[in-house]
């Protein structure tokens, strides 16, 4: 803004020769009219210290406990197909900490017979149908809770196709509770109990045969009017 309305003032003094005297100079200068400009505060200035404008921010996401929550144990159904191992490079690929997803507390299991798992999925991208997170239930019941129960953010995936598949006996995979994420600035799905399965995606489709794909159907369900 200084450079685009800056203006140069001068100041003329006209002399009458010598018929000004300078006593008459001397009155001349003491009644000539003074001029005060204000220049733009220089924000380079050391002398100047100007506060900054308030910034507006949106409003915060919702606040999250950091701890987990639900028990780390295999499901009840399957536990007999499973026997746990040690691997920590692994486990580090899916527990994450706070508010960024995938597993909160984990443990490393080696199938010794098949299991059924399921994985909800987005059919506008192909490529993600045989992906690393997986459930050992079929998704059923309310979307919205599904996504809080899995932490899926709707950037994500709309979750329109189901795939399940068989887990080969001597896969290798992750198994725990789901961490907490932060889909955006205004939403932030909690901590879960519920238990997810997490493979390396370059291991999945070794991992899984005898899949078979359901499509997304709408199923409204009346909500009860409250009174």
């Amino acid at each position: 803004m200084t450079q685009k309305f800056s203006s140069h003032f001068t100041h003329h003094v006209t002399s009458r020769g010598s018929i000004l005297s300078l006593t008459a100079l001397a009155s001349a200068l003491s009644l000539s009219a003074c001029v005060v400009v204000v220049a733009p505060p220089d924000s380079r200035s050391s002398q100047v210290d100007t506060a900054p404008a308030p910034m507006l921010s949106a409003p915060p996401a919702t606040a999250v406990a950091d701890a987990c929550i639900g028990a780390n144990t295999l499901p009840a159904q399957v536990a007999s197909a499973f026997v746990e191992v040690q691997d920590a490079a692994l486990l580090a690929q899916a527990v994450q900490p706070p508010t960024k997803g995938g597993l909160c507390q984990a443990k490393v299991y080696q199938s010794t017979a098949p299991v059924m798992i399921y994985r909800a999925w987005n059919s506008t991208n192909p490529g993600s149908r045989i992906g690393s997170w997986w459930a050992f239930e079929k998704a059923s019941g309310n979307v919205s809770q599904y996504r809080r129960d899995y932490e899926i953010c709707t950037q994500y995936s709309p979750l329109d196709k189901l795939t399940q598949c068989k887990l080969k006996a001597g896969s290798v995979i992750v198994v725990g509770t789901g961490q907490s994420a932060q889909c955006d600035q205004y939403l932030t799905y909690p901590a879960s109990a519920s238990l997810q399965i997490y493979m390396p995606k370059d291991n999945a489709n070794a991992s899984v045969n005898n899949c078979e794909d359901f499509d997304g159907e709408f199923a409204w369900k009346a909500k009860p009017e409250v009174r």
